[in-house]
């Protein structure tokens, strides 16, 4: 069985290419073990910062590294920027030629963020879309903490005239949404993992294939456990990228409750962001206050071995995004097994139930949060429990044995609807 996968990464091909991305990682986790199954033969696209298309083969994996889009010239690329410009058509085109060239059994697409999923009408064969999040519902979420006359009034005007501003990036946004909204409109199989994420597609796909499956998370995550740290001091941590709707409004809004209200020693890290990021400026010019001044700090991009160093020497993992799937954060700290506070949003309580592997709050309410993880630290034996149940759950959800089986048998009975013609 040839599988043809379409990602946002180039996964293993990752140290070939010598790439420095700390992305995609549960991809190749995915890769590694799918890889080492006999009946499969694996082919994986994806776009990469290259002048030229390139194909190459490492072990028994082909892989198929496309350029990204971009135009020479400055003003060809400022251009593009104030148009919104998102991938070009011309890419269907590439995507097919890497199709014909490995001729696979089927075609599994991770994500509907990319123009990749336009090819489900342009192909005979399964083409099986997996869902990490969903754009059309993010667009609808993206001013929840930051409203747009923030984003105009607080930007920077030197970014905003070069068309880099968060402002040009919601346009963007918006159309690839939009691209998203066609990608269900002609897909017929979808692999997702949440009820949020089913109920999506069942509403923008009406009675299309939907197959649930879990996912694989980075391998390092496996080989630790948490223990509640002797810290004097209360070490919160949170995983974010600095995207307007992950909540960082409502970090600092949480933590200036904190240091007003209690007498509670604490310090509030944030990985993933390193503090001189555009929200991050419109965020402090808004509320008229430093993140630093309200005991946060940024940790920056970390790779995973630092990650769990910081996540092992911290008291709490606090979830704050408007909106998410099943993020790949929570997921790991409940491996780790970790007491974690996060918001109810789309898939999240699918993955944490509230009470049982963690506590669950609403998004964008920082008395809630400020709440919640004061009866955390009240209340060390509950958070210890809340930690070993969210990882048994956690332990069981990303077994690998357990996901490669359901993905394998995922792709055998689409092999044989596909044979019978019953797709």
């Amino acid at each position: 069985m040839r599988v043809l996968w379409f990602t946002n990464t180039p996964s293993l091909a990752s140290e070939y290419l010598q790439s420095n991305s700390k992305g995609g990682g549960w991809i190749a986790s995915l890769e590694r073990h799918i890889s080492k199954v006999k009946e499969i033969e694996l082919g994986v696209a994806f776009h990469y910062n290259i002048e030229e298309k390139k194909s190459f083969t490492i072990g028994l994996t082909n892989y198929f590294a496309l350029p990204d889009a971009k135009e020479k010239g400055k003003l060809k690329n400022l251009y593009k920027r104030w148009m919104h410009e998102i991938e070009p058509e011309y890419f269907i085109n590439w995507y097919l030629e890497i199709i014909e060239d490995f001729k696979p059994d089927i075609i599994h697409i991770f994500g509907t963020e990319q123009s990749f999923g336009l090819i489900s009408s342009r192909v005979s064969i399964p083409v099986i879309i997996q869902i990490q999040g969903n754009l059309t519902v993010i667009s609808k979420k993206w001013f929840s903490g930051l409203s747009y006359i923030d984003i105009l009034k607080y930007s920077d005007f030197g970014l905003q005239m070069r068309a880099y501003s968060l402002w040009h990036d919601y346009f963007a946004f918006s159309k690839k949404a939009k691209r998203e909204q066609q990608i269900f409109g002609s897909g017929k199989i979808f692999i997702g993992r949440t009820d949020w994420d089913r109920r999506i597609t069942q509403a923008l796909s009406y009675n299309r294939l939907y197959f649930h499956c879990d996912e694989l998370l980075r391998e390092v995550f496996y080989q630790f456990r948490w223990e509640m740290p002797a810290n004097q001091k209360i070490i919160l941590y949170s995983t974010l990228s600095p995207s307007i709707y992950k909540g960082m409004e409502t970090i600092l809004e949480t933590a200036t409750i904190l240091k007003k209200n209690t007498k509670i020693n604490f310090e509030w890290q944030v990985a993933g962001i390193n503090g001189n990021e555009e929200v991050i400026r419109i965020i402090e010019k808004k509320y008229k206050s430093k993140f630093s001044d309200q005991n946060i700090c940024f940790k920056g991009s970390l790779n995973p071995e630092d990650l769990i160093k910081g996540l092992l020497l911290s008291n709490f993992f606090i979830h704050t995004s408007h909106i998410e799937n099943s993020p790949n954060s929570v997921c790991e700290s409940m491996l780790l097994g970790m007491p974690i506070i996060a918001t109810s949003t789309g898939g999240t309580p699918s993955i944490l139930k509230d009470k049982k592997e963690g506590l669950l709050v609403q998004d964008g309410d920082p008395f809630a949060l400020a709440g919640a993880i004061i009866e955390l630290i009240d209340d060390k034996e509950t958070a210890n429990t809340l930690g070993e149940n969210a990882r048994d759950s956690a332990l069981i959800r990303h077994n690998p044995e357990r996901v490669v089986a359901a993905l394998t048998n995922i792709y055998k009975t689409l092999l044989i609807k596909s044979k019978l013609q019953i797709l």
